[in-house]
């Protein structure tokens, strides 16, 4: 797992001038859709619920925010 501070990571959206300099644009479109595809996949996986989740399974969110806090970035050692 990879850990990002917020304002660490805004330099790697795909607005970013680094991000635009160091890919051509078909490049950032397929990134981008498919970095928005895995990202509404694990939105919907996880559910809001009081229990604990199980170990394997997506997290449960318990006040409804954690879905709201998944972003998806490009990584520029990769």
């Amino acid at each position: 797992m990879i850990a990002y501070r917020i304002n660490a990571a805004k330099g790697f959206f795909f607005d970013s001038a680094r991000v635009v300099k160091a890919t051509s644009r078909a490049e950032r479109k397929v990134l981008s859709r498919f970095g928005a595809y895995v990202r509404r996949g694990a939105r919907s996986s996880i559910r809001k619920r009081k229990t604990v989740s199980e170990p394997g399974q997506p997290p449960s969110s318990h006040a409804g925010l954690l879905k709201k806090f998944i972003f998806f970035a490009y990584e520029p050692t990769k």
